[in-house]
């Protein structure tokens, strides 16, 4: 916030001096006259910053931000708030000035008359077509508090989904981490006294202890480089897996990978049949659904089969029918789907689905958390018992030669 001084007339005509904290320059005007007040001048106070410009590139806008606005502005409008009133004072309550800002503008705009799903369509960075299809929808149905309150269920299960994959691979990862900083402390500062006096001794030096000594001068003249070659990896990496033909590739290694495969493919499955059930629902037409459905299923393999099915769906078939017989999706999918067709309860069968496949995942979570601790501990032990066999090989040959003379 900055700190601004002003003076203003009142409504007797009365001239006041004072000072006032807002985001910018408009907010403190648009506050001082919301008070009654006739601004006379406003300038930012002594002590306030130059530039108080945030780093809002640092800022990242996440699942559980959206959830959190999703929901409250679900409850403001099912306590008859008017909308631009609750999009205001949600901005207000916003610590992150990005995502205040894509706020105000959207108030701004539904303010001056645009539709909601409009304004919202403006930053399709943030808020995706399912968004943008389920408040239209609401909006057309005269049904916008139910479309909200789907939205923020919505986001509430995927970041409680994304949250428990990230909860599992959390602990390996910090072990691995600490493991390596740590192997890499001895490799730099113990491993090297320890060598020479190896070497001084004119002990055979087994190959174990000459890798050992060769990383550890490695790691000492070059540590430079391989961080930048390791930084550089990670980047263009990245930059790979981005690309439209990378993604592919990743997604269906992903797909293929022990264990996290099973994973990727329930992950998948559960997006699919959730978010097109409630599209459906929505009153979205069938072939948009399908196609809003590919876009957050979050996996290209996938996308892609949908898209194929899609055009399947236009010259007449039956949803169970377009995806019958690709690989990653379950028999069992495409039979309880054509069940649903078949009955017209297609919506209710896909939540089922949803259902069945969430607890899937929570449980191959929840053994992989499990599975992985022992293996972790193996490995280490593995990697550790190496480090030290290396060093102490040589020492005790060289005692025992000395014991010999």
């Amino acid at each position: 916030m900055i700190k601004f001084i002003y003076e203003a007339k009142n409504r007797d005509g009365i001239l006041q001096k004072g000072e006032i904290e807002a985001r910018n320059r408009e907010s403190a005007l648009e506050t001082l006259i919301n008070n009654g007040l006739t601004v006379v001048t406003l300038k930012l106070a002594k002590d306030a910053p130059v530039f108080s410009r945030q780093l809002t590139f640092l800022e990242r806008i996440t699942l559980k931000d959206m959830a959190i606005v999703m929901r409250q502005l679900s409850v403001m409008v099912e306590a008859k708030v008017p909308l631009v009133q609750a999009l205001k004072t949600l901005a207000s309550q916003i610590k992150k000035s990005s995502f205040r800002k894509i706020l105000d503008t959207v108030s701004n705009d539904v303010e001056n008359g645009t539709l909601l799903s409009d304004a919202l369509g403006k930053h399709a960075k943030i808020f995706s077509e399912l968004y943008v299809a389920m408040v239209r929808s609401g909006e057309a149905s005269g049904r916008l508090q139910e479309s909200l309150i789907y939205l923020a269920d919505h986001s509430e299960k995927e970041y409680d989904l994304r949250s428990k994959v990230k909860g599992a691979m959390t602990y390996p990862i910090f072990v691995l981490i600490v493991f390596v900083l740590v192997a890499s402390g001895m490799l730099v500062f113990v491993f090297p006294k320890l060598t020479e006096m190896i070497v001084e001794s004119g002990a055979e030096i087994p190959l174990m202890t000459r890798i050992i000594i060769a990383a550890s001068d490695g790691l000492k003249s070059g540590w430079w480089l391989i961080s930048l070659i390791i930084i550089l990896g990670i980047f263009v990496f990245k930059k790979w897996k981005n690309s439209k033909s990378g993604r592919l590739i990743w997604d269906a290694f992903k797909l293929k990978f022990p264990v996290f495969g099973k994973l990727s493919q329930r992950i998948a499955i559960t997006r699919f049949s959730e978010n097109l059930g409630s599209l459906i629902v929505g009153g979205i037409p069938v072939l948009k659904a399908l196609e809003i459905s590919g876009q957050v299923v979050g996996n290209k393999v996938y996308e892609n089969i949908i898209i194929s099915a899609m055009e399947k769906v236009k010259s007449g078939q039956g949803i169970a029918v377009a995806l019958e017989g690709q690989k990653p999706i379950p028999s069992m999918v495409t039979d309880m789907i054509s069940v649903g067709e078949q009955s017209g309860k297609l919506d209710s069968v896909l939540e089922n689905i949803a259902k069945f496949y969430r607890r899937e995942v929570d449980s191959i979570v929840g053994n992989l958390t499990s599975l992985m601790e022992p293996i972790i501990m193996v490995c280490l032990a593995v990697m550790v018992a190496i480090l030290v066999a290396g060093v102490l090989l040589p020492i005790y040959q060289i005692s025992m030669s000395a014991g010999g003379l």
